[in-house]
């Protein structure tokens, strides 16, 4: 039992280094004066329903250099949504951004859409 109780404190010591660790890598990143930060002058939920080329650029002239389109192949007639239609768009991995919230020009977007099944 005290074998169980030292690994399980060891786990928790762990975790709290790679979360601490994590953290100061990402303060620096933020901090690097060679990195430039963009904000958004829009929130995620504006982008949905729009035509995804318009949206994709958009995001470039904002200035961000890794963008990616994903297709999301479940339309059968294009009625209710349109082939096209931006489902989601989120950076680094956020998908409930905020206006002028900032990112780094190198963050991921990545821009959901929809399209029309094989």
């Amino acid at each position: 039992m005290k074998n169980d109780l030292l690994r399980s404190v060891r786990k928790i010591c762990e975790t709290a280094v790679d979360t601490v660790d994590k953290g100061m890598q990402e303060l620096n990143r933020q901090l690097d004066p060679n990195v430039k930060r963009i904000r958004v002058p829009s929130d995620a939920s504006q982008y949905y329903h729009r035509n995804y080329e318009e949206v994709f650029d958009e995001f470039e002239a904002y200035g961000f250099k890794d963008i990616v389109l994903l297709e999301q192949k479940d339309l059968t007639f294009g009625v209710f949504v349109h082939d096209g239609a931006v489902e989601q768009v989120s950076i680094d991995g956020k998908a409930n951004f905020k206006q002028n919230q900032r990112f780094d020009e190198n963050s991921r977007v990545v821009i959901i859409y929809h399209t029309f099944r094989p």
